[in-house]
């Protein structure tokens, strides 16, 4: 009988590392009973989105090392065209990300607990498989960037890429997922600061989780307070600094982007839409003109979300008042976060028509589960690509959707080899060695 299990266990550890295996996994394309199809469309697109503002503040964020751009009047004319709103204010997308860790997280511990129940090996499990999830491709990646600095050069490549040799001190504040409450200068992977809110937010969870599952009025009322916390703390912020997150350098960054207290009211407000498709079985009756009502708002406030902007201080329009910003900056994400809500609730209860089918896709499911690897990769690959080049870049609308293209096929593609090569593996060891987990 040992030999057998253990047979069977080596098979199963050959299997792990197997790409005969761990591609068709990867590619499949299935959806089973209950999933909340329409998610992987919105990740996709949401990741996107990043890819996309990331491909236009490369030329921003690389110029204050060394100028990348030989025509920046050109530059300056297009960034402040009302049209590029949408690219500005892409950082609602990584606000749709709270939202959706949000929902998965309360969504799938709701159903946990109502079958197995509350244990102390369940919540073991609950942090150990986050962790495992993302630990060690996020530590892969962090030793390929360090790595790589050394082996490429050109006139625009610096003597002192800060980001990267910021890795080499601090990457245990990165592995702890606690980078984004260190002073902003020491960063490692910029982008990574959405890691540790996240996982921050995972952990304490299911103090929000726990009291929906049994007293709801008291779970509503602390994600009340988590948004109240998140409005309050976002205002008071930019009254002392005096200027949006992106307009003030680091400290406004700091303080208005980085930090969980002013990023978690989206997350709260995804543990409470799913414990609505939770209470509901995804069966919603709502009447025709009601949905309709309901999608025009949506939309509406979307858009308005992200074309509002345009009438501080642009076009010939007056800046905005103090009160008017504070305003703005405290309440959009969780406005934008709501109105992402009615989309996910109309399209996984029924109501979402031609946008469901739109986003509940199956060429969406492999390249959601790509997602994580191309937001960890993809300024790597941005970087490599401008800091390499023998010539500055000629500004222009089509070359930077050229790039983004470009950007986002690689991101995607590297992803497919790292997750293969390294994500699967170490996912199909967890199924191995952890047989009882419980999705």
């Amino acid at each position: 009988m040992f030999l057998v299990c253990l047979e069977s266990n080596v098979e199963k550890l050959v299997h792990a590392f197997s790409l005969y295996h761990n591609v068709p996994k990867l590619l499949n394309t299935h959806q089973g009973a209950g999933s909340l199809t329409c998610l992987h469309g919105i990740r996709v697109l949401s990741m996107s989105w990043v890819i996309l503002g990331h491909t236009y503040a490369v030329y921003v964020g690389l110029a204050d090392i060394k100028p990348i751009i030989s025509n920046g009047l050109d530059a300056f004319k297009i960034l402040n065209s009302a049209w590029f709103e949408a690219v500005s204010n892409g950082t609602f997308s990584v606000d749709t990300f709270f939202l959706l860790s949000g929902l998965l997280v309360a969504y799938l511990f709701l159903k946990n607990l109502k079958k197995n129940g509350l244990s102390g090996k369940m919540m073991g499990l609950f942090y150990f498989h986050r962790i495992w999830r993302l630990t060690p491709l996020y530590a892969m990646v962090i030793f390929i960037y360090v790595a790589y600095y050394n082996y490429f050069n050109g006139p625009l490549w610096p003597d002192h890429y800060y980001d990267a040799e910021n890795c080499r001190k601090y990457w245990w504040a990165n592995l702890l997922y606690i980078n984004n409450l260190l002073d902003g200068t020491k960063l490692c992977l910029g982008w990574s600061w959405y890691l540790s809110n996240d996982m921050q937010m995972y952990v304490i969870s299911p103090l929000v989780i726990l009291p929906l599952f049994y007293l709801p009025v008291l779970g509503f009322l602390i994600i009340a307070a988590l948004v109240g916390i998140h409005i309050t703390v976002t205002a008071v912020e930019f009254w002392d600094i005096g200027v949006g997150p992106t307009e003030g350098g680091i400290e406004s960054m700091e303080r208005l982007y980085f930090r969980p207290w002013v990023r978690i009211g989206p997350f709260a407000i995804g543990l409470a839409l799913a414990y609505i498709l939770y209470k509901t079985k995804c069966k919603l009756n709502i009447k025709k003109p009601l949905i309709i009502l309901l999608w025009l708002v949506s939309l509406a406030g979307l858009f308005t979300i992200v074309y509002v902007t345009f009438t501080n201080g642009k076009g010939g329009n007056e800046k905005w008042t103090k009160d008017g910003m504070a305003a703005y900056y405290s309440l959009s994400r969780p406005l934008w976060a709501i109105t992402v809500s009615w989309i996910i609730l109309a399209c996984c209860t029924g109501h979402g028509g031609v946008i469901n089918s739109i986003l509940s896709w199956g060429a969406w499911v492999p390249l959601g589960r790509l997602t994580y690897g191309a937001y960890l990769i993809h300024i790597i690959l941005m970087t490599i690509y401008t800091l390499t080049r023998r010539s500055l870049l000629l500004y222009s609308d089509y070359t930077t959707v050229y790039l983004f293209l470009g950007h986002w096929a690689l991101s995607y593609g590297a992803s497919f080899v790292l997750s293969v090569a390294f994500e699967s593996p170490m996912m199909a060891l967890e199924k191995i060695f952890l047989p009882s987990r419980k999705s």
